[in-house]
Order: C-alpha cells, then sequence, then structure tokens
C-alpha cells in the first residue's frame, strides 16, 4: 500500500509541479532540439521513499530524470513507435541506490538547457509535464 502511495504522491508531484515550465507538450510546434528554457542548480536533496535522488530545478521546480527511476524499483521502458517513456510502479528495491548527493553548482547557476520534444512521458498511465534535458527526458 505504501509503493501505491508514494507511486501516486511522485504522479501528482510530476504533474502539479512542472506546469509553469515549457514542457514538451507546449513545445511540439518548435522543431525537436531547439532551446526553449534553462536548468539551474540547486541544493535542495530530493528522496523517494527516503532514498535520496539526483534531482535538477527547471523553472523553479524540482525535476527528475525517467532514467534515474529505474535503480528505485520502477520499471521504465522506451516505445518508439509512439515516441514515449513509460514508467510503471514497480517494486522498491531491498538496498537503497548508491547516490549521496552532490553540489552541481551554486544554487541559481545554469547548469544545462532544455530543448524542444515530441517525446511523451507517462506514469503510471497518467501523462506528466516532461523536460528533454539534452538526450535525458525529466
Amino acid at each position: 500500500m505504501k509503493r501505491i502511495l508514494t507511486a501516486l504522491a511522485l504522479t501528482a508531484a510530476l504533474t502539479l509541479s512542472l506546469c509553469p515550465a515549457a514542457s514538451a507538450q507546449e513545445s511540439e510546434q518548435l522543431p525537436p532540439g531547439t532551446e526553449i528554457g534553462k536548468v539551474y542548480a540547486t541544493d535542495i536533496v530530493t528522496y523517494l521513499d527516503g532514498m535520496p535522488m539526483p534531482s535538477y530545478n527547471i523553472g523553479g521546480k524540482t525535476a527528475i530524470l525517467v532514467r534515474d527511476l529505474a535503480p528505485y524499483g520502477f520499471e521504465v521502458e522506451w516505445d518508439p513507435e509512439q515516441c514515449e517513456a513509460i514508467v510503471s510502479s514497480g517494486v522498491r528495491p531491498e538496498q537503497a541506490p548508491d547516490y549521496t548527493p552532490t553540489a552541481s553548482g551554486t544554487p541559481g547557476q545554469v547548469v544545462g538547457s532544455i530543448y524542444s520534444t515530441e517525446i511523451i512521458v507517462m506514469v503510471n498511465g497518467f501523462q506528466v509535464p516532461s523536460f528533454n534535458l539534452g538526450g535525458a527526458m525529466a
């Protein structure tokens, strides 16, 4: 039950917290790869089920990479026909992933860019705002 609640909370957090930034859905008219925003350094540590994980500041909100969810017990798949990254709740790992939070720069410092994309991210069957950080979806 705790795993279901965590997955629902993650889905809600991703859906609600990333709305102000330019997402993949809003940039569909732009050619893929067009720079549409910036990624900023943050000193905020993100936790998933009590386990620290890498995160990024996009428009003042916290975002996580889709590929970083796999070690935390999520199933992550790529559907090239639908151009979708699909994330599903899985089983919490017996041992936390080996990640120690490190500073990526001074909070607020630009550390990367956001690019337009046609890729859609689905989490537990729900489309969530998504961002291309130069080859990785957040």
